[in-house]
């Protein structure tokens, strides 16, 4: 394995991992906000976790199946289904 291959897995791993802890940290944050109350700054916060959870976890999840070799055909006349089988 290349060191590219292998350098493209760590940084979907490490996004993956970001990913789990911003999803820890937005589930913190809701719950300081059911205890304590709603904030502006909580909001944000909440908020802000979640998109970084979302956005570095597709990302992650990405880079992971196209390291793989596993990601679907974005062109539709390449794919052999739209080709009837040839």
């Amino acid at each position: 394995m290349g060191i590219e291959r292998r350098l493209a897995r760590a940084t979907a791993t490490l996004l993956l991992g970001c990913a789990g802890a911003a999803a820890v940290v937005s589930v913190g944050v809701v719950g300081l906000i059911l205890v304590d109350g709603l904030t502006g700054f909580r909001l944000m916060a909440a908020l802000a976790a979640f998109e970084v959870a979302v956005v570095a976890g597709i990302s992650g999840y990405v880079l992971r199946k196209a390291v793989a070799g596993q990601l679907l055909a974005l062109d539709s006349r390449a794919d052999p289904v739209y080709r009837g089988g040839q």
